[in-house]
């Protein structure tokens, strides 16, 4: 969506680019503004005019890379812009991430590993490039991502998060986890429980638990990420804090928890599980989802993702919940959203806390 800034900006930069048709430092400006805004035709357009005239002009070859990696058509392409504009700059840091993707993604992942291993050291101070090189490399496996990582990827994205996940992803996890839980769960009354929403982000779920609500408490690490939720005005209470520290300091307050993605930054899940169940009161719900992976290629039953999220296998949960002494479980495997033309699958999984015995 064109915000008026945007649209003054890009007003303003077509003017002078009228004046000036071959003034280079516009037409990069005018193509990373569309780029933005996911105009890619008009951008790439403008990237290759940019690049007439100047060749190795490191922002046009990276802007155009940045358009052309995520086509299967321009992959090729883009991996050759991308891998130019490091030559040129190698500080270029947005280079680094969708290059390294874009290798793997055509099967040359020993190259992939190399570049994320040059972002550690072009960047030595981002912990993405730390994280991600765990995932290409399948070395140091982490038990859960960094605070650091989980952060700074909410924070820098907070400002686009529910476009891009509505618009371009097609994102329904918290739909999909609703609806399963109202299929398992007795049917409560109407705002009769206390609901806490895990690693609630924008807020995207609170629509949903609203209703069921007497006390809807929201819990994120990403201020960016609660400033929007605090103006979507639906939780009685919003905590910036890391999510297991804050879930040991709570005992029995909960009847539901309803956690849309969250885990999927938790690699083997029986601490964040123990944990949930300590929040919960007896006969409370948790409901979550993760992305699956297939028990047939699972392994320990826990992968990093070269995305930098985990999966887990259906075994993995069925083992981690019963020894977290959950019960009633039910899994279901849905469509969390698309990436790259491609569905990601997850399951959406409800579980219930034993009430004690009477």
């Amino acid at each position: 969506m064109k915000t008026t800034s945007h649209a003054d900006a890009e007003a303003t930069l077509r003017a002078r680019l009228a004046e000036g048709p071959d003034d280079l430092e516009t037409l990069v400006a005018l193509a990373d503004l569309l780029a933005e805004q996911s105009h890619d035709r008009e951008a790439a357009s403008l990237y290759r005019r940019a690049l007439t005239l100047h060749d190795n002009d490191a922002r046009a070859l990276c802007g155009l890379g940045l358009i052309l990696h995520a086509y299967g058509d321009y992959r090729e392409e883009g991996i050759a812009l991308l891998q130019r504009a490091l030559a040129f700059d190698a500080t270029r840091l947005d280079a680094y991430r969708p290059l390294a993707w874009a290798l793997n993604e055509l099967g040359r992942r020993g190259e992939a590993v190399g570049v994320v291993q040059a972002w550690c050291e072009a960047d030595r101070s981002d912990p993405a490039a730390q994280h991600l090189l765990a995932a290409y490399s399948g070395a140091g496996l982490p038990e859960r991502a960094s605070d650091e990582f989980v952060r700074k990827t909410f924070d820098d994205g907070a400002g686009q998060f529910d476009s891009l996940l509505r618009e371009s992803l097609h994102y329904r996890a918290p739909e999909a986890l609703f609806e399963h839980m109202q299929a398992v769960m007795p049917s409560p009354t109407a705002q009769s429980l206390d609901v806490l929403d895990m690693g609630c982000g924008t807020g995207l779920c609170a629509p949903l638990l609203r209703p069921l609500s007497r006390r809807l408490v929201g819990v994120d690490l990403s201020a960016g990420m609660l400033e929007r939720a605090v103006a979507r005005s639906g939780y009685d209470e919003l905590h910036c804090a890391e999510l297991t520290s804050w879930l040991a300091e709570v005992n029995e307050q909960f009847d539901l928890l309803f956690a849309a993605d969250t885990l999927l930054y938790f690699g083997d899940l029986g601490w964040i599980l123990g944990l949930s169940q300590h929040a919960l009161r007896p006969g409370g719900w948790f409901a979550f989802t993760v992305e699956a992976l297939p028990d047939a290629v699972a392994g320990s039953g826990v992968e990093l993702a070269t995305t930098g999220r985990f999966r887990h296998s259906e075994v993995h949960l069925q083992r981690a919940l019963a020894a977290s002494g959950f019960a009633n479980v039910q899994t279901m495997e849905t469509r969390l959203r698309f990436e790259a033309g491609a569905a990601v699958m997850g399951f959406a999984v409800v579980a219930q806390r034993p009430a004690f015995p009477t």
